[in-house]
């Protein structure tokens, strides 16, 4: 029987990710049966409201076979639930509520009359066939740039990319190969070919031109002094171990520096934000974008924050809630990962999220912002701090200065508000605000009108 503390402390945290409540088994539960085996598992309490009321309901002696053999003959392929009444919690008339877990599918999708569902926070979504093949994918093992690429050579690869990578796997002495291995042997001992034929993750590794057969396979940086003003743009072409080098150079060109002297001879570097951290990312979103989509990796760099885009989003199975905590390794391309991690760019499997958040705080920065609300883009975020002496090096008067410096991030700044603390006229608060906006200091809600107010970003 379930425990009547445990379930007394689900209902009190409320629908999310994990747990739905239905007031009665139906088509609605079928469903949640079907989106909670798509993603992570869950559990569905019957007798409950939304609200988290708890109403109860009349069980039969066959009421929880009827309904297993519901979910049998309408989820394919079937699903093992488990069905418990919670006999401990009675209300009049015999009243109970029943929780059912579900566990996460092993198999492929699972579809509930034809439909296929995911849980994605507090609701049932339809999956996209993009959904449904990273699904199969994960439980087959397979990866899209696992598959073969039968208009490449090895003519088409980049020899002296072959030479670094060989150099970087010698050194990380994670899969350390003969300095002077032959390109074929070299791809053989990595499973990035077969029979003579490429594999896709070879030739966007090593491919002196990937972008023939995959033209958005792009790595686009920009540095941007407000939303619409960019002072400098670059486009990586050429492979993936290519794309990572240049691409932290470019970091390493453009993020500020502040040398700490130690007392002694030797000086320590501290970097706009931790140079691991700022790798990891950008190999997580090289490795782990979807290459069949158009659309190319882009790293806006802004005077208060830095983001990472990829096309696709995060595998059914994850949430950007998981991403913060210890989860599951889920490659969309195995064989691209793996040459990352073997040639160092990413540190550990499935924790890299994890060291980013860990690096940050060390430094004194706001926690990473995950964002995976759209099929077909992930976002990252990394935030600077906002010290003074920042503030006053992107050009911000005290006014600006002031309300970044006291403001809490819920707090809402209006336009009058900010009108009356410094006693100035509107037209400067609106262009003074706006400053600030354009910057990535405030948010703002609401277009026009008086119902526009502005929070800390």
């Amino acid at each position: 029987m379930a425990n009547q503390a445990d379930i007394k402390d689900l209902i009190a945290a409320g629908e999310g990710q994990s747990l739905e409540f239905k007031e009665s088994f139906g088509e609605e539960a079928l469903e949640s049966i079907c989106a909670f085996a798509n993603a992570e598992g869950g559990t569905i309490l019957v007798g409950v409201a939304d609200s988290g009321e708890v109403l109860g309901l009349q069980v039969g002696k066959k009421t929880l076979e009827d309904w297993a053999n519901q979910a049998n003959t309408t989820l394919d392929p079937r699903i093992k639930v488990d069905m418990k009444l919670v006999a401990s919690i009675v209300l009049k008339n015999g009243r109970s509520i029943i929780q059912i877990t579900v566990p996460q599918s092993q198999s492929s999708a699972v579809s509930c009359r034809g439909k296929f569902l995911r849980r994605v926070g507090k609701t049932n979504q339809k999956m996209t066939g993009e959904d449904i093949a990273q699904k199969l994918m994960a439980v087959t093992k397979l990866s899209w740039d696992n598959g073969f690429e039968d208009r490449a050579s090895l003519s088409d690869l980049d020899l002296e990319a072959v030479k670094i990578f060989v150099g970087l796997l010698n050194q990380q002495n994670r899969r350390p190969v003969p300095v002077d291995i032959d390109v074929e042997s070299l791809l053989v001992k990595l499973g990035l070919i077969e029979g003579g034929k490429l594999t896709r993750a070879a030739v966007l590794l090593l491919g002196t031109n990937p972008q023939k057969f995959y033209p958005s396979a792009l790595l686009k940086l920009g540095r941007f002094r407000s939303r619409t003003q960019i002072d400098d743009e670059r486009e990586i072409a050429g492979c993936l171990i290519k794309q990572m080098d240049q691409g932290m150079a470019w970091f390493r060109e453009r993020l500020a520096t502040k040398l700490e002297i130690t007392g002694r001879s030797e000086r320590t570097t501290h970097w706009e934000y931790p140079l691991e951290a700022v790798r990891e990312a950008l190999a997580n979103a090289i490795c782990h974008r979807d290459y069949r989509m158009d659309g190319n990796v882009q790293v806006r760099l802004y005077d208060a924050f830095v983001e990472f885009w990829n096309p696709g989003s995060l595998p059914p199975a994850l949430s950007v809630d998981d991403l913060l905590k210890d989860h599951e390794s889920i490659q969309r391309n195995t064989k691209v990962a793996e040459g990352l991690y073997n040639a160092g760019f990413i540190e550990k499997w499935g924790t890299g999220t994890v060291r980013m958040d860990e690096l940050l705080r060390e430094n004194g920065h706001p926690r990473p912002e995950f964002e995976s609300d759209s099929p077909t883009k992930f976002r990252l975020r990394f935030r600077r701090t906002f010290t003074t002496e920042y503030l006053e090096e992107i050009g911000l008067n005290q006014r600006q200065i002031a309300i970044i410096s006291e403001t809490e991030v819920d707090t809402k700044i209006t336009n009058q508000i900010y009108c009356t603390k410094f006693a100035i006229t509107k037209r400067t608060a609106s262009r003074e605000l706006t400053e600030l906006l354009e910057k990535g200091l405030l948010k703002r809600h609401g277009l026009t009108g008086k119902g526009t107010y502005y929070t800390k970003s």
